[in-house]
């Protein structure tokens, strides 16, 4: 018999057949196999549908919307246009960057909500986990 994972279906056959030849000792003790093998595909698919029930409840985070507290997504939006007003002295908006290629790209007030709304991503992230706010490292 080949060896292998890919190969277990054929011996789980193999052994499930009585007319193959296989000898009863081998049998009985190859029985023992294929039922733990059995036991474990089992065990296997309930901990994937598991998974893919978590996965399908996973809270996402939506758009920066005018709804929710109104002077904390003012506030961040503040935060966010201070940095494009001063962009030639902020790391983050100079050119060849994601902001600065928004900039280029879309409306002025639009671009201003987007690094609003990543900072009020990063915020929640911060107050979910109860971490403290570390500055990303600059790429070189």
């Amino acid at each position: 018999m080949p060896q292998g994972a890919t190969n277990t279906r054929h011996l789980v056959a193999l052994v499930a057949d009585e007319e193959t030849g296989l000898p009863a000792s081998a049998r009985a003790s190859l029985t023992v196999l294929t039922a733990t093998l059995a036991q474990l595909d089992e065990q296997i698919e309930t901990l994937d549908a598991e998974i893919g029930r978590r996965a399908r409840g996973k809270q996402r985070l939506g758009v920066t919307t005018k709804m929710g507290e109104r002077s904390l997504r003012r506030l961040l939006i503040i935060g966010a246009n201070s940095v494009i007003i001063e962009r030639h002295c902020h790391a983050s908006a100079r050119p060849g960057t994601w902001l600065a290629g928004m900039l280029e790209r879309k409306p002025t007030m639009l671009v201003r909500v987007a690094p609003a709304n990543k900072m009020a991503r990063i915020v929640w992230a911060l107050m979910k986990n109860g971490e403290i706010y570390r500055a990303p490292a600059m790429a070189v």
